[in-house]
């Protein structure tokens, strides 16, 4: 089966809250601080079904679950929500433009691509250096993205 654009999700997230839900211990406390109302949720790997129970987009750039040790394939496709990902089996086509070095980086880079407007990050706990972030800062500027807290809250000050 060929791969969807994202083109088709923008349609539904442009100009609307995106909340981005990862997986660092922050997440749970991230969610019950977030005040305003998401309309479009990705959530990187499982985790936005694990903390939110729900989710409108998967983002991965992992091939094997490592905690799971099996295809990261059989992991998502349970949940029954559309997958972006660099890989034949996801349903929408992973852009060239958009930051792998993580399903973190690879999630706020999509919310960006989709519009989203601001871009909510929760659970994201870890940054190896602003290196990372150069890629979405230069695409899409920092001002879209709102972490709720950890080290990305520093790397996008407003």
């Amino acid at each position: 089966m060929p791969q969807k654009q994202l083109a088709e999700l923008a349609r539904r997230a442009k100009g609307k809250p995106i909340l981005v839900i990862g997986g660092g211990p922050s997440g749970a406390s991230d969610l019950r601080r977030q005040v305003v109302k998401a309309q479009f949720i990705i959530s990187c790997n499982e985790h936005a079904f694990l903390l939110a129970g729900r989710a409108d987009l998967i983002v991965s750039v992992d091939d094997i679950h490592q905690r799971e040790e099996r295809p990261m394939r059989d992991v998502l496709t349970k949940f029954s929500v559309p997958v972006c990902a660099p890989f034949g089996w996801a349903d929408y086509e992973f852009p060239d433009c958009v930051a792998t070095g993580n399903s973190g980086l690879a999630a706020a880079g999509i919310a960006c691509l989709l519009g989203g407007a601001p871009i909510y990050v929760a659970g994201m706990d870890t940054l190896e250096n602003e290196r990372h972030l150069k890629p979405i800062k230069a695409l899409f500027g920092s001002r879209e993205i709102r972490p709720i807290s950890g080290p990305w809250r520093d790397a996008f000050k407003r």
